[in-house]
């Protein structure tokens, strides 16, 4: 099974770990957004990344404010 990165905390896990997201942003319009299928981005933030996670170089704390300006940017460009 091919691996995926979750756009929000960055891990990269194979299988059904990383799930696409949709929402509907109008009656016309779905939106989506491949995360992490256990909702698990905040305890990935949190951990040391892995060998195959994108490596920001940053703590823990900062990489959870990375996650949620991840998520307010998607809110914003795609359902309002």
């Amino acid at each position: 099974t091919p691996a995926a990165m979750c756009q929000w905390c960055h891990a990269v896990r194979s299988g059904p770990a990383v799930s696409l997201l949709t929402a509907s942003a109008s009656q016309n319009r779905r939106v989506g957004v491949h995360l992490c299928s256990d909702l698990s981005c905040r305890e990935n933030a949190m951990s040391p990344p892995g060998i195959h996670d994108f490596n920001e170089n940053l703590s823990g704390t900062e990489r959870v404010q990375r996650i949620v300006q991840r998520m307010s940017e998607f809110v914003r460009r795609n359902l309002f």
